[in-house]
């Protein structure tokens, strides 16, 4: 058999090479984001299952960031917890000594602030609908304190616009929301305001407890035209009870996000919460990166206008061509 020999130079100039291969890969890692350091820990807040879709989003933006499980980044996520233990949630992710918190939803985010009072710890919220008219952030453009992330813009008075085009004969819509969260109650003058341009009556339905919010869908009767669900994490976590009570009437449902429509709402316009995770992930690893929350400018997410075709061949509702082709995303 014929050996093959290599000379004192060949054996010193190939491991001048791997050595130099080594020495760049080394330098690729230190350059990266989110490498070379202590593992981050991450403390997420939340209490709708509707909101989860952002957690998908959050970890594919960290992982393209340089942050990605299990190497350099961690995740403390106790799973939808109740309006009541919000605050015990957040004092548990403190007790973890996470690096930052993200919270899904306006609730979450009251909690989360109201746990961190030294403000050490920074919040990014994604999304939420009105931060500064709940108080959360002091601008868009320059948030203040410890917390930042990805709001939307009120866009109930144009899905309402949608909703008429898809079923002009519309009159009375109906509307569940908590009293409690502030999302909903901020989007329901502009919602009322539009309403009465449009010549549309606007029926409320306040609601206190999840046991009101399941047994609502029964006070929706033949009087009504459509539901309308708000910008509601809880209302909207729980929109196939909504939807199934529409099936029931012959109804349409209109969502302010993915979910409902997935769900079985026959449109919407509004946010995924895939996007928003992505776009508050960015956030953080800027914050991680030591950027100063209170200096990073709320993000606006991207709005789209859903529609559930197989939702408008159940209810036997002919949508008009050029409607179909202006939508963004089609569940069929």
């Amino acid at each position: 058999m014929e050996s093959i020999s290599f000379g004192r130079y060949s054996r010193d100039k190939a491991n001048a090479v791997i050595f130099a291969v080594c020495c760049l890969w080394v330098l690729l890692l230190l350059i990266s984001p989110g490498c070379g350091r202590e593992k981050v820990r991450i403390g997420i807040l939340n209490h709708a299952v509707m909101a989860e879709g952002s957690i998908t989003g959050f970890k594919d933006g960290m992982a393209g960031a340089g942050y990605k499980e299990p190497q350099n980044i961690e995740y403390f996520y106790q799973g939808v917890v109740s309006i009541s233990e919000l605050e015990k949630a957040a004092r548990e992710l403190l007790n973890q000594k996470v690096d930052l918190i993200l919270t899904l939803t306006m609730p979450a985010t009251v909690a989360a602030q109201k746990v961190v009072k030294d403000g050490r710890t920074p919040i990014v919220f994604a999304p939420n609908s009105d931060p500064v008219g709940a108080g959360l952030v002091a601008s868009l453009e320059r948030p203040g304190g410890n917390t930042t992330g990805v709001s939307f813009w009120l866009q109930e008075g144009k899905r309402l616009e949608w909703l008429l085009k898809v079923q002009p004969d519309i009159q009375r819509v109906w509307v569940p929301y908590m009293v409690w969260d502030k999302s909903p109650r901020v989007a329901l003058d502009k919602l009322k305001q539009t309403a009465k341009e449009l010549g549309l009556f606007i029926v409320e339905h306040p609601l206190l407890t999840r046991e009101e919010l399941l047994n609502s869908p029964q006070a929706v009767d033949q009087s009504m035209d459509a539901i309308f669900l708000p910008a509601d994490a809880l209302v909207c976590s729980n929109a196939q009870i909504f939807v199934k009570r529409a099936d029931e009437l012959g109804l349409p449902v209109s969502a302010p996000n993915l979910y409902g429509v997935k769900k079985g709402a026959l449109i919407g316009y509004g946010f995924t919460q895939y996007q928003c995770g992505r776009q508050g992930a960015r956030l953080a690893a800027m914050i991680l990166e030591g950027e100063d929350p209170g200096e990073l400018p709320v993000e606006m997410s991207e709005i789209f206008l859903m529609i559930n075709l197989t939702k408008a061949r159940e209810l036997k509702i002919s949508l008009p061509k050029h409607i179909v082709k202006q939508a963004d995303i089609v569940v069929r």
